[in-house]
């Protein structure tokens, strides 16, 4: 390696110094951490650089091996990770790191392209999505249509096992699964509370995030087991207000796009002219505030809101996000590939 180099004697022995002393270094620090193991390090500061490295590369290999614990290997490992880095340094001098062509250093990545980079892929979509959010970018329906299910079919559990819309209907209307408990207030947005206290000390079942399509609990299954999703939390809260002359009460379903988990779920109610929405685990807060906070987890596609008293379950207000057009992403990679061209212009040219 030193032969294509071109260096002069002078310059070869001041790395074969600045080497030797690493090596010592590090077995010096080996050594405190394991005793014996420097002395490895310290039979390669007499031999040639290039060979010395090559020897210390199998040091680490059998270091990686050693029978100690993970602790201990993990700090040796650190230290011959660390001085290794300083003896290249030494030993392949930064300008001879690159590829050559037609006698010229080139690199395929620098500073400026690893900065340009940050700014394509991460500062710039950060940018763009806190100022594209779904409380600006969206469509609203008033569709007010009730949301049916046979009745015979609601004596059938596994006939809506998964379908949300029809468990709601089936517990609410038709009473399959529902508990009955005094709150002991009727203020709406206290009872509210209440519940949600309540549901948010049941543990989440996490394990049925598993499944494509988690089924849906009735309100005496989800306390008997003492765990349940947000589907079977919103459903027991709101069978819960209902039968505490709190009416109508509002479920609102989020669904994320590329989910298929089946979305979110959460009781509200209207107090006062604002919709105020009670989530499991968090704390009672606005419709717009419970949407932006769920926007931050993931792309919302659409929120529906059902309207639920003792005799029926209505769709009332749904809303959609609108659609993003494909014709940026083309201008965006366009963008990329003359970002990088521009920056490397000079170095390709050699091409």
């Amino acid at each position: 390696m030193f032969s294509q180099i071109d260096l002069n004697l002078g310059a070869y022995l001041g790395i074969m110094a600045d080497v030797r002393k690493l090596f010592l270094e590090c077995a010096k620090a080996l050594d405190a951490e394991l005793p014996g193991l420097g002395d490895d390090v310290r039979r390669l500061a007499d031999l040639p650089p290039n060979r010395a490295f090559e020897e210390y590369l199998k040091l680490v290999d059998k270091v990686a091996r050693l029978r100690v614990s993970r602790e201990k290997r993990n700090v040796l490992l650190m230290i011959l990770w660390r001085y290794g880095a300083q003896i290249e340094e030494c030993i392949v001098p930064p300008q001879f790191r690159y590829f050559k062509i037609r006698g010229r250093p080139f690199r395929l990545v620098d500073s400026k392209l690893v900065a340009f980079l940050f700014i394509v892929f991460f500062l710039f979509p950060a940018i763009i999505s806190s100022l594209w959010s779904f409380n600006t970018s969206y469509t609203i329906a008033h569709p007010n249509e009730p949301v049916t299910f046979s009745t015979h079919l609601c004596s059938y559990r596994l006939s809506w096992l998964y379908d949300f819309r029809a468990a709601m209907v089936c517990v609410i209307k038709e009473g399959i699964g529902e508990v009955y408990f005094n709150l002991g207030t009727s203020d709406p947005f206290e009872a509210s509370r209440r519940i949600q206290a309540i549901i948010s000390r049941i543990p989440y079942d996490m394990r049925r995030l598993k499944f494509s399509e988690p089924y849906i609990q009735t309100p005496e299954e989800t306390l008997r087991r003492n765990m349940g999703v947000c589907s079977d939390f919103a459903i027991l809260g709101a069978s819960v207000l209902l039968h505490n002359n709190v009416s109508p009460v509002y479920i609102v379903h989020t669904v994320f796009r590329g989910d298929e988990t089946g979305g979110h779920a959460a009781m509200a109610i209207y107090y006062n002219g604002t919709l105020w929405v009670f989530d499991w685990g968090s704390k009672s807060v606005p419709f717009e505030d419970f949407i932006n906070t769920m926007g931050k987890y993931a792309e919302i596609e659409e929120v529906r809101i059902y309207e639920l008293t003792g005799e029926e379950v209505r769709l009332v207000t749904v809303y959609r996000a609108r659609r993003e057009r494909d014709w940026w992403r083309y201008i965006y990679a366009l963008t990329i590939f003359l970002g990088i061209a521009f920056m490397k212009r000079k170095e390709w040219k050699l091409i």
